[in-house]
């Protein structure tokens, strides 16, 4: 009997390792970096200039994405430019920028750009007329392939843990609504979309709670006259003023500090060639609570 309950038991362990075996994926059977580039090249008769492989869907087997052009222009940007997904089964293009370029407007490494994030390869490009903004345009991949996702601005740059910021492009520089600025605004991706951190308006007095917030203000002072003043959940700060020319006319600019604890610094990465601490953490332009729809407030400041 015990012979019997012992030759059943290992039936049953090979049963239950072969079930595991057939529920993996088949990594011997995965498609090679090479069959899926010469399946793209079976394709198109543009020049391939990128080619991204990984496991995009993260389901076990790797896919391909990858980038050809007509041409690369005088701006090193791609012209007439398609983007592709390529697995063992598909092969597709999943956006054309027609006569558009794709660049790397930001000098932050190879364009287009592929992150690892939280449960997802994010691919994203800038497209655009050279010297006339751009936009960043998103997408994720599933198991049925390429889904594009909504960013709500220019210049996506990713900061690690899951975290970006973008650009909101806006002529806002001046009282009269002319001059071009570039205002960093932040968002983090939850796994699914990405999510802005939104800010709640604060007083200079709920900002003196924090150490190091009255030097700052005065410093401000001795510049212009302070305006609307936010705070982000991310321990950003964002301090609106005004430099009056005449009575009636005046310069926007705006102070990013950064909140850690109970104590603020400037935010030195804005304008880095600046000679002061101040010059560097200053902006042209008119920050607002937020850009897009799906921010987040925090509840409170401090």
């Amino acid at each position: 009997m015990d012979k019997m309950y012992r030759v059943l038991k290992g039936m049953l362990v090979i049963c239950a390792v072969f079930a595991v075996m057939l529920l993996l994926p088949n990594s011997a059977n995965a498609a090679s970096k090479s069959s899926l580039k010469k399946k793209l090249q079976n394709k198109t008769s543009q020049t391939i200039y990128i080619f991204r492989y990984a496991d995009l869907d993260r389901h076990g087997t790797k896919e391909a994405v990858a980038l050809t052009a007509d041409s690369i222009d005088e701006y090193g940007g791609y012209f007439r430019a398609k983007l592709w997904y390529i697995s063992d089964k598909k092969c597709y293009c999943f956006y054309s920028s027609s006569d558009l370029g794709i660049y790397n407007l930001d000098f932050e490494g190879d364009m287009p750009m592929l992150w690892k994030v939280k449960n997802a390869y994010l691919f994203k490009v800038e497209v655009g007329a050279y010297g006339s903004g751009s936009m960043s345009l998103v997408w994720r991949f599933t198991k049925k392939g390429a889904r594009k996702v909504k960013v709500p601005g220019m210049d996506l740059i990713y900061r690690g843990n899951n975290k970006f910021y973008i650009s909101d492009s806006v002529f806002d520089a001046l009282s009269d609504g002319s001059g071009h600025t570039w205002k960093r605004y932040y968002l983090y991706w939850n796994g699914k979309k990405f999510i802005e951190y939104g800010g709640i308006r604060i007083t200079e007095t709920q900002l003196q709670k924090a150490k190091g917030a009255s030097a700052i203000l005065k410093a401000i002072r001795k510049k212009g006259r302070i305006q609307k003043i936010y705070y982000r959940s991310n321990g950003i700060i964002n301090i609106n003023y005004r430099d009056y020319t005449t009575k009636t006319d005046w310069i926007n600019y705006n102070v990013t500090l950064k909140l850690k604890g109970k104590k603020v610094t400037y935010d030195t990465s804005i304008y880095p060639s600046g000679k002061t601490k101040l010059d560097k953490a200053t902006d042209s332009g008119v920050y607002g609570k937020a850009i897009s729809r799906s921010a987040k407030y925090p509840k409170n400041f401090l």
